[in-house]
């Protein structure tokens, strides 16, 4: 169960919308953190320098699977329906679904736009972002989900076939459906948490990955 709060006396950065001391967790919650140390743990030791593309797509599906500590990024993965926008439309999205988000109680639109910036210069990119020397760039950028196009416009992009591990899908889905022994083949495109949103992937590439993890 998520439980936002209001941000106690001496919390500096505290906002029902990031991590810490901002959220109060139900017992799934620290059985998610515990696996996510896990693949800490598996990343250090087999890719500590992030070399693989996959290792950045596995900790940006942690990432948009924890709403708890990643509010935004969440949302905007599973939820946002424009492919292309400004920020100001982005913001005024989720100043919309924190108005309807009951379980917020201090609406803190500062924090929003604030979280909104951090998301769009972790996932953004101009041009090409292809030397591992820059350190400038954020490793997330190589996943190429994001463009900038300048004047405050971005564009979500899909992710190409060959550039994603069919084990990633495979995985996503057995997290998803952890609880549950069967699940509806139509529910893997739409239902929040899906590999097909949280990749950005259209839906005849997500259904060809399959295809050949099946076939493998």
């Amino acid at each position: 169960v998520v439980e936002p709060r209001s941000p106690e006396p001496g919390d500096r950065q505290s906002s029902p919308y990031r991590p810490d001391k901002t959220c109060r967790c139900g017992q799934a919650d620290r059985r998610r953190y515990h696996r996510r140390k896990d693949n800490q743990d598996a990343i250090y030791k087999n890719d500590r320098f992030l070399d693989d593309l996959n290792t950045i797509y596995l900790i940006h599906l942690s990432i948009v699977g924890n709403e708890n500590d990643a509010y935004v990024i969440h949302h905007f993965f599973n939820d946002f329906p424009k492919t292309s926008f400004t920020k100001k439309e982005l913001v005024e999205w989720f100043k919309e679904l924190v108005d309807k988000d009951e379980r917020i109680q201090n609406k803190n639109y500062d924090s929003i736009t604030s979280d909104i910036d951090v998301m769009l210069r972790m996932y953004s990119f101009v041009g090409t972002n292809d030397d591992p020397e820059n350190n400038m760039a954020s490793p997330f950028s190589r996943l190429g989900l994001l463009v900038d196009e300048g004047k405050d416009s971005y564009s979500k992009v899909k992710t190409k076939y060959n550039s994603l591990s069919p084990l990633l899908i495979y995985w996503s889905l057995k997290e998803l459906y952890r609880n549950t022994d069967h699940f509806v083949i139509d529910d893997m495109l739409d239902v929040v948490g899906s590999p097909a949103l949280v990749f950005n992937l259209d839906k005849n590439v997500y259904w060809k990955i399959l295809r050949k993890q099946i076939t493998v």
